[in-house]
């Protein structure tokens, strides 16, 4: 099954690790299909946090030291990356956010700026150890943009 509680069992018992998991659909179904999944997310543990630079170096090099897992999928949140955001605070032109935002809508920006960048390093230090990585975002986000 799905594992919530990242003892060591877990960790060598999953084939992959599913970050910015959510409900963890997608653990679930692979879990179904004998592919066990370890799921990482904010709403399951406060050491999830993706924003925090130093816990997800942790998630990266537990995910690094784990030969076991060879597929790692990353759906970061796509809220400020939406097309269909009103208002809106990115652009084609301004991917990092639109010059005239609300302080508000700034800190909003620089939360997911920094999530995104979070997860493209944990992403390309993860392929360059080998391992087999998706990020999932909407075709018609902002995110590659930003990227």
């Amino acid at each position: 099954g799905v594992s919530d509680d990242k003892t060591s069992q877990d960790i060598r018992r999953a084939r992959v690790a599913e970050i910015f998991s959510g409900s963890g659909n997608l653990s679930k179904a692979l879990c179904d299909v004998d592919l066990p999944a370890i799921e990482y997310d904010l709403i399951k543990s406060p050491e999830h946090d993706m924003y925090n630079t130093l816990k997800m170096e942790k998630i990266r090099d537990t995910v690094m030291g784990a030969p076991n897992i060879q597929y790692i999928h990353l759906a970061p949140p796509c809220n400020t990356f939406s097309q269909a955001r009103w208002p809106k605070i990115r652009s084609k032109q301004y991917p990092a956010g639109l010059p005239n935002v609300t302080h508000k809508q700034r800190h909003q920006l620089h939360v997911a700026n920094k999530i995104v960048q979070n997860t493209v390093a944990i992403a390309d230090a993860l392929i360059t150890g080998g391992k087999m990585v998706s990020i999932e975002n909407p075709a018609s986000s902002l995110f590659l943009y930003f990227v």
